[in-house]
């Protein structure tokens, strides 16, 4: 791929948005073929035709067209996401069981300011371990089946699971149920459950519905232990902690990085922030950029 056509793509999530240099690359591609191959790669073709869409000629017309085609069905799968999502919630609700979700339409309502221009695939739900029986029960008689390969009833989790994965064959509907967050590599031993973020919950807007979602100094940290998971190998999980610093400037960055400390992720912290720093140009303070760039293992790594 040329520089033009990468320089694209990481144009695309940087904050603020400049829409005149995204113009002038646009218009400078030779090879839109690999410019699609690598957003879909990357998970950024939603997010690429919201910002090209109105560039008229820069942007080849079987382009605009092919990437319109994913954003429409990126949108309906989204939308049809939305929709589980507020009756599952409503369902365990009245049933007593406390949920909130994470990452997927979540993310993309909260700091996309739109569900559709992230891509979602799967629903996340944390819960508490004590209430995973009648929660998976509630699953099956919505027309799930369970996919993880251990009994849920009468047996606690083994170790080394921490969610039992869910398929509807009537729509292929997935839902993951968690006891445990984690997002992070191999070794971490904290268990990070719902009692450390159900404190802290506040209320969103989905599609019109209040739902619970975690507040953006938890968000954050979930966004670079799942980042750092997977070695910030997807240029989407850079925009997404980009997105999210953008549409917090006030964000509480004592608070942060003392939780980040308490928890054994400050130099988790600090690489996805030092990513979203470099390559996506959102501002950061300077006392908090230092910070993060004097960990020399962190600032080797970004």
């Amino acid at each position: 791929m040329d520089f033009e056509s990468s320089e694209l793509l990481r144009a695309i999530v940087q904050r603020p948005a400049d829409a005149r240099r995204t113009a002038q690359l646009a218009g400078n591609v030779r090879d839109w073929a690999s410019v699609l191959e690598l957003a879909r790669q990357h998970r950024v073709l939603a997010l690429l035709f919201s910002r090209i869409s109105d560039l008229g000629p820069a942007v080849p017309p079987a382009v605009q067209e092919q990437l319109r085609a994913e954003y429409d069905r990126n949108a309906f799968h989204n939308l049809s996401n939305a929709n589980e999502l507020i009756g599952l919630l409503g369902l365990f609700k009245r049933d007593g069981i406390p949920a909130v979700p994470f990452k997927g339409v979540v993310l993309g309502a909260a700091v996309y300011g739109d569900l559709t221009s992230r891509p979602a695939g799967d629903l996340d739900l944390l819960i508490d371990r004590r209430h995973l029986v009648r929660a998976a029960d509630l699953l099956l008689e919505r027309g799930y089946q369970l996919e993880t390969p251990i009994s849920i009833s009468g047996t606690p989790p083994v170790p080394e699971y921490y969610e039992y994965h869910f398929e509807r064959p009537s729509d292929g509907m997935v839902v993951d149920l968690h006891w445990r967050l984690s997002l992070t590599q191999p070794g971490y031993s904290r268990d990070l459950g719902l009692d450390w973020v159900w404190p802290r919950r506040r209320i969103a807007m989905l599609a019109g519905a209040e739902i619970p979602d975690l507040d953006p100094e938890i968000t954050l940290l979930l966004l670079c232990m799942h980042g750092s998971k997977h070695a910030w190998s997807r240029l989407i999980w850079i925009s997404d902690v980009a997105q999210l610093l953008a549409c917090h400037p006030g964000l509480d960055w004592a608070g942060v990085t003392q939780e980040a400390k308490r928890r054994g992720l400050w130099r988790t912290l600090a690489l996805g922030v030092l990513l979203a720093h470099r390559i996506a140009n959102v501002v950061v303070p300077q006392t908090v950029w230092r910070g993060f760039e004097s960990d020399a293992n962190a600032s080797s790594l970004a």
